[in-house]
């Protein structure tokens, strides 16, 4: 049996506080496994007595978090094998890009995410209908969201 995984994270507010929203989707096929990159992944911060936790770029590159402690070698140690780990994933993904003043109000901005999630869905139908089960993963950060995400892919 075929599984597809969507895991979907944002990037944004829907308030004043950003400029831009961001939405991306992860694509990946379980039927390719991830243990043999993520052990290299972990031997990589072993071999370098880098901390194994999970990644946070915003922090990290604020020293703010669990980065507090961090000198900025260290820091910058941690992204390049974090970018290394992530250049050899099998995931395809998309990333939809707002700029928030375009849209008079939230739902707009999120109809718009919405309609854009269907038309990427309808556009690439044949490769999602390959799967027996696709299941989404979104930790429900925000409302709106969750509700735009159920509306498009359900």
């Amino acid at each position: 049996m075929s599984e597809l995984s969507i895991l979907v994270d944002e990037s944004g507010d829907m308030g004043t506080v950003s400029k831009y929203y961001l939405i991306t989707l992860v694509f990946h096929d379980q039927r390719d496994s991830l243990t043999k990159r993520i052990r290299t992944y972990e031997q990589a911060l072993r071999q370098e007595s880098l901390p194994n936790q999970v990644f946070h770029l915003s922090p990290l590159i604020n020293a703010h978090d669990g980065y507090a402690n961090m000198d900025s070698r260290k820091r910058k140690r941690l992204l390049s094998l974090f970018r290394a780990f992530t250049d050899h994933l099998p995931f395809l993904y998309r990333t939809f890009a707002y700029r928030k003043t375009e849209y008079s109000n939230n739902e707009a901005l999120l109809n718009r995410v919405k309609r854009d999630i269907v038309n990427y869905l309808f556009d690439h139908l044949e490769f999602f209908q390959s799967f027996d089960t696709v299941k989404v993963y979104y930790d429900n950060g925000q409302p709106l969201v969750t509700s735009a995400l159920h509306q498009a892919i359900d």
